[in-house]
C-alpha cells in the first residue's frame, strides 16, 4: 500500500480537523439552546449576565433577521456552554437557589 507523502498528510488532517470544529461551532437562538440544555430561558440569560457564559466564545448578537438592528437577539453555542455549566455544577447550584 502507498504512503501519502507528510506534508499531505499533515494537510488533510487539518482540513478534517477543520471541517469538525466548524460542523460543532452550532449557534442556537435562546429558546432552543435552553431547550437543548435542558434549562429555562431565563437561567440562561442570567448565566450570561453573571458572566459566567462569555461574549464570542459562549454567546453572541445575531445581527440576521432582525427588525430591530440596536437590540440584536443572543444566540448560544450549545457545546460550549454545557462545558460550563458541567465544569461548575451551575444546574446544582441553580436548583438549590431556586
Amino acid at each position: 500500500m502507498w504512503a501519502l507523502p507528510w506534508w499531505i498528510y499533515k494537510r488533510y488532517q487539518g482540513i478534517l480537523t477543520t471541517q469538525k470544529i466548524m460542523i460543532e461551532n452550532v449557534w442556537y437562538p435562546c429558546r432552543l439552546a435552553a431547550e437543548k440544555l435542558g434549562i429555562r430561558e431565563s437561567q440562561l440569560s442570567e448565566l450570561r449576565e453573571r458572566l459566567y457564559l462569555k461574549p464570542g466564545i459562549h454567546w453572541r448578537s445575531s445581527p440576521l433577521g432582525e427588525v430591530k438592528p440596536w437590540s440584536p437577539e443572543a444566540i448560544y453555542n450549545v457545546k460550549t456552554c454545557k462545558m460550563v455549566i458541567t465544569k461548575y455544577n451551575l444546574l446544582e447550584i441553580n436548583q438549590i437557589a431556586a
